[in-house]
């Protein structure tokens, strides 16, 4: 199995179970619940319908990412959080402003800065590996090494 589908079943994994916590709150929940399936699968569409929704950002086409990759940060950073698009507040595409990409110490790091108005600056990022990999997160991780 490549990282990429290793990545990409963890992440599934992950979001079917993010937001089901709120049912579960006092003890581990069983996955074999009919509450359990019921969220899991409300979960689901929700993330089904986030992925078909196209949003718009001035750096699209502005990375030397590919655009499938560009949308998917975004996305990829609203799951972590365990939002949708369609939650109040929720980070959207034009809530990043692209930086730049620099050459750190595993490959080439793309930075943008979270503008969701939170009291500390975070940044996204999305790391190319020589390997041809990627990586997405955020945090508080800033720009270092040379811009490219």
């Amino acid at each position: 199995m490549n990282t990429r589908a290793g990545l990409m079943i963890a992440l599934c994994a992950a979001l079917l179970c993010s937001g089901c916590d709120k049912l579960f709150s006092d003890a581990a929940p069983d996955i074999n619940s009919p509450e359990f399936k019921k969220a899991a699968q409300e979960r689901q569409a929700l993330i089904k319908k986030d992925n078909q929704i196209v949003e718009k950002a001035a750096w699209f086409g502005k990375t030397g990412l590919s655009a499938e990759l560009e949308r998917e940060l975004p996305r990829n950073l609203r799951h972590q959080s365990g939002q949708t698009i369609s939650d109040k507040n929720s980070l959207k595409a034009a809530d990043l402003d692209y930086i730049g990409a620099f050459k750190e110490d595993g490959g080439i790091v793309r930075y943008w800065r979270i503008n969701d108005g939170a009291s500390e600056v975070r940044y996204a990022f999305v790391t190319a590996a020589p390997d041809g990999g990627t990586v997405m997160g955020m945090g508080y991780r800033q720009p270092s090494g040379s811009a490219q």
